[in-house]
C-alpha cells in the first residue's frame, strides 16, 4: 500500500468509527445522523468518490449524494 491508501483508509475509518458509535448510542432507530458526522462523510465524499465513501461509511449513496450536490 501506498502512503496515500494509507491515509485514505485512516480517515474513512476514522469516520466509520464515529457512525457506528452513534449508531450504537442513538436515543431510536429513526433518528437522523448528527450534522458533523454528515459533513465529515460529505468531505470525504468530495476527496475519495461518492460510491468509495458510501460503500466505506456504510451510507445510502443517494442520500450522501445529495447532501453533497447540496452544499456545494
Amino acid at each position: 500500500m501506498t502512503g496515500t491508501s494509507d491515509s485514505t483508509s485512516i480517515g474513512l475509518e476514522q469516520t466509520r468509527r464515529r457512525i457506528t458509535r452513534w449508531r450504537e448510542t442513538r436515543t431510536h432507530r429513526g433518528a437522523p445522523m448528527p450534522a458533523p458526522l454528515w459533513t465529515a462523510a460529505i468531505a470525504l465524499a468530495r476527496q475519495h468518490g461518492l460510491y468509495t465513501t458510501a460503500r466505506a461509511l456504510h451510507l445510502d449513496y443517494g442520500s450522501l449524494k445529495k447532501r453533497r450536490d447540496a452544499c456545494a
